[in-house]
C-alpha cells in the first residue's frame, strides 16, 4: 500500500514535468525542426524580390521566378520583369518600345517614322517635321491642335513650320508660291494679273507705275478691277457681284478666290490674333524702322504700300500693305491692312473708288 502511494506521486510529478517542458518562452528561437526556413517560400534570405539580392532578376537566369514568386527574366535582357530582344527593342524607364533603326532614343522627345528619328509634334519647341500618333506631320505656330497639320499634296514642310508649295496661273504663265496656314491655303504672293482689258487696267496699276514693283510686290487694284467687275460696281454692291454661294474667283488663278473678311480673321486667329498675327506674317525684311517680321509660315508680306484711284499718287511703301476682300456695304469695301510701327492687324473699310490696294487670292 505504501509503494502503491509512492508510485502514484512519483507518476504525478513525471507528468507534470512533461507538459512544462513543451511550452517555449516568446523569446526562443524555433528548432532546426519546428519553422519555415530562408530557403522555404515563407521568405528570402536577402529581403529583395530575387534570389541575387534586391534586383527584378535572378542571377542564375534560370527561372520564370525568384525563390519569393516574383517573375524574372531568363534571358540577358531585362524590362520591368520580362526578357526582351535587345536588337529590336530597349527598355526605357521599365517600358519597351522598338528601336528606330538600331538606336535608342527618349521616347518622350523623340519618335520613329520610316527608320528615321523626329521631334514629336507635342514638345512645345517643336516646330517643322515632328511624329504625331506614328503619323509624320508639321507642326507650326498657330493655337491648340491646328499648330499640328498634315501638308496636303506637292507641298513640304520647312523647319519652321511652314508649309510651302507653288501653282502655276495658266493665263500668263506665272508661277506663285503657297503657303498652308491652319486650315487654309493662301498665296504667298500678292496677285500680279494684267487683264489687258483698257476699262479695268485703268485701275490697275504698279507701284510708282514702275514695272519692277509689279514684281517685287504684286500689281494694285481699285476694288472693281481686283474683283472682275464693271467700274460701275465701285459705287454699288446691288449684283456686284451676282449673287454666289462661296468664294468669289474674280481675278484670280483656277482654284483660287477672293478672301472675305471672315477669311483674313480666320488667318488672323490662328497667326496668334489681331494684336500680335501681323508680326508673324511680316516679311523680314523690307519693312522701315524696326518694323520687320518673322514671317513664321512663309506668307511674307511685303510693305508694299498703295495707290489713290486715279493712279498719280502712290504712298506708304516700307510703311503698310492693304488687301480687298469681298466684304462690302454699298459703295464702301473692307480691306486687311499691315503697318511697320506695331505687328497689329487691321480690317477697316473704306470708298471702293478710292484707294487701289493689293489682292491676295485663297484657294477654295
Amino acid at each position: 500500500m505504501k509503494y502503491s502511494l509512492l508510485l502514484a506521486i512519483l507518476a504525478l510529478f513525471v507528468f507534470a514535468c512533461g507538459e512544462v517542458g513543451e511550452t517555449s518562452s516568446p523569446d526562443d528561437s524555433p528548432s532546426s525542426g519546428s519553422g519555415p526556413t530562408s530557403s522555404q517560400s515563407g521568405g528570402s534570405s536577402s529581403g529583395g524580390n530575387s534570389s541575387s539580392g534586391g534586383g527584378n532578376s535572378s542571377s542564375s537566369g534560370g527561372g520564370n521566378s525568384s525563390s519569393g514568386g516574383e517573375p524574372v527574366c531568363e534571358g540577358v535582357y531585362c524590362c520591368n520583369g520580362a526578357s526582351y530582344n535587345n536588337e529590336i527593342s530597349f527598355c526605357y524607364e521599365e517600358q519597351l518600345y522598338p528601336k528606330c533603326n538600331s538606336k535608342d532614343y527618349n521616347p518622350y522627345e523623340k519618335g520613329c517614322f520610316g527608320g528615321e528619328l523626329y521631334d514629336k509634334c507635342t514638345n512645345d519647341k517643336t516646330r517643322g517635321t515632328c511624329v504625331h500618333e506614328s503619323l509624320l506631320r508639321c507642326r507650326q505656330e498657330g493655337v491648340g491642335e491646328d499648330k499640328i497639320r498634315d501638308p496636303l499634296p506637292r507641298m513640304e514642310c520647312q523647319e519652321n513650320g511652314a508649309i510651302t508649295g507653288t501653282i502655276k496661273d495658266y493665263r500668263d504663265s506665272k508661277i506663285y508660291k503657297t503657303v498652308q496656314i491652319g486650315n487654309q491655303v493662301w498665296m504667298a504672293e500678292n496677285l500680279n494679273y494684267d487683264t489687258k482689258d483698257e476699262t479695268i487696267e485703268m485701275n490697275s496699276q504698279c507701284y510708282g507705275k514702275d514695272p519692277a514693283n509689279c514684281t517685287k510686290y504684286g500689281r494694285l487694284y481699285d476694288w472693281a478691277a481686283a474683283m472682275s467687275l464693271p467700274p460701275a460696281c465701285n459705287l454699288t454692291s446691288q449684283n456686284c457681284p451676282p449673287s454666289h454661294e462661296g468664294l468669289w474667283g474674280a481675278l484670280c488663278p483656277n482654284g483660287f478666290a477672293i478672301p472675305r473678311s471672315q477669311d483674313w480673321q480666320a488667318l488672323v486667329d490662328y497667326a496668334g490674333g489681331n494684336v500680335i498675327a501681323a508680326g508673324r506674317l511680316k516679311s523680314k525684311t523690307g519693312w522701315s524702322g524696326n518694323g520687320n517680321g518673322t514671317d513664321n509660315y512663309g506668307f511674307n508680306a511685303l510693305p508694299g504700300g498703295g495707290a489713290f484711284y486715279w493712279g498719280d499718287e502712290s504712298y506708304d511703301e516700307g510703311n503698310g500693305s492693304y488687301w480687298w476682300v469681298e466684304t462690302q456695304t454699298g459703295y464702301e469695301a473692307y480691306y486687311w491692312s499691315i503697318i511697320a510701327s506695331d505687328t497689329e492687324a487691321r480690317n477697316h473699310f473704306w470708298p471702293k473708288d478710292m484707294n487701289m490696294t493689293y489682292l491676295r487670292c485663297m484657294h477654295y
